[in-house]
Formats: C-alpha cells, structure tokens, sequence
C-alpha cells in the first residue's frame, strides 16, 4: 500500500496545478488518475499529463469536489516508495448554498482526520484568510504539516512568504510556483523525510 499525501488549500490557490505539475517534476509523463470519495475505490485511468492539465486544471472556483489522487514514485529512505498524492476538494470561509460544494467540504474533512502528510496550498499573492488558520489547527500535530506558499513567481506575492512563515510558524512554509516549478525540490524533500519508511 502506498503513502498518502493530501493537497489541501481554498479555491484557486494552485492545488490541482501543483499536483500535476510536481509528477512531472517527478518524472511522470502521464498520470493515474483516480477519483472517488470513497479511498478504497480501485477505479482509475492513465492520462498524459498535457491531457490532465486540461481537463482538470480550471480558473472556475470548487471544478474538483472529489478527491482526485494519482500515484508517484519517490526516494524516501534510501529506497523507492510508491506514494498516493490526493488533490482534496477547496474548502473556504463561511458556508455555501451548493449542497455539492458542502458535501466536497466534509470529504476533504474527513480525510483529514486521518492524513499522516498535509500540503496545505496557499496563494501567496492573496493574504491568508481564517479558513487557512483553522485547517492548520484542525490538522494539529497528529501529520506532517506544510504550507505551500504558491505563485511565489508573481510580484504580488513579494514578502509573502516572510509574512506567512511568521504567522505559521513552528510549521514549515516552503516557497513554490505550480506554474514554474518553482521550491519542487524541497516539497520533495519535506516529504522524502516525513513519509513513512
């Protein structure tokens, strides 16, 4: 069985872009793509991964209201380790009067109870809102828990990551672009050494 690592973060932040852009990082060219809530479900298919960035990535806010996970491999202890990167559903302040969109929220909650690993994607170029510091609470210190502060390569996000660093702090903020591949490397090192061996 392998690890998982779920992608959390409000709408729009880059989470879907990251995750397809990281396996290429990883070396992938195509990807397996699963989508279910349920965690156990074994349907999947594989999608180059030109075809899953269109399909998938989207401008329009709440376009992944199920889980969307898809396998990688990664050095982890001296050894390759098969591990399962989970694009959650966006959670966001307040609630909505979509009752899909409320239901997405509880999934994504749901598997937050038990993740070992948490990336916790953040648009940089946009301050932090409450939401951000209640999924931080709500995964406690019972995983491994970073901050992804992503679209570092854009202007706005100058002094961003100073700032969220200070706000997040003693939990690791890492620096990334999903568009430019950008801090990659240390994502994979954050997990490289706090996934289980």
């Amino acid at each position: 069985m392998s690890a998982e690592v779920l992608v959390v973060g409000r709408p729009n932040a880059g989470k879907s872009l990251f995750v397809l852009n990281f396996a290429a990082f990883l070396g992938l060219r195509a990807v397996r793509l699963a989508a279910s809530a349920d965690p156990g479900a074994s349907a999947a298919r594989w999608v180059p991964l030109e075809r899953a960035r269109r399909e998938w990535v989207s401008p329009l806010p709440y376009s992944t209201l199920e889980p969307v996970a898809l396998r990688v491999v990664l050095a982890v202890g001296g050894r390759l380790q098969p591990v399962q990167v989970v694009d959650c559903p966006a959670i966001d302040d307040g609630s909505s009067p979509s009752e899909a969109i409320r239901r997405a929220w509880a999934v994504t909650l749901e598997r937050l109870l038990t993740a070992r690993v948490v990336l916790h994607v953040l648009d940089a170029a946009n301050p932090p809102r409450a939401v951000d510091a209640e999924l931080a609470a709500f995964v406690g210190p019972r995983a491994a828990y970073a901050v992804l502060a992503n679209k570092c390569d854009l202007p706005e996000a100058a002094g961003a990551v100073r700032r969220l660093r200070r706000q997040f702090a003693p939990r690791p903020v890492l620096a990334v672009s999903a568009a430019t591949n950008r801090g990659f490397a240390e994502v994979a090192r954050f997990l490289a050494d706090n996934l289980p061996g």
